[in-house]
C-alpha cells in the first residue's frame, strides 16, 4: 500500500528534478549505451565491444 502511494510521487520527482540534474549539471545520460563494431566477417558473427 505504501509503495503504491510513493511510486507516483517518486516517479514525478525523478522525472522533473533528478533526471534534468544528472543530464544538465553532471552530464550523465541514463539509459544510453555506446556500441562500437570492432570487426565484421561475412563467415562469422560480428564482435561487439561495449
Amino acid at each position: 500500500m505504501l509503495t503504491g502511494l510513493l511510486k507516483p510521487i517518486l516517479d514525478a520527482l525523478g522525472a522533473s528534478v533528478l533526471t534534468p540534474l544528472l543530464q544538465n549539471v553532471l552530464g550523465i545520460n541514463l539509459g544510453q549505451i555506446d556500441v562500437n563494431l570492432k570487426s565484421l566477417d561475412c563467415k562469422a558473427l560480428p564482435m561487439l565491444v561495449y
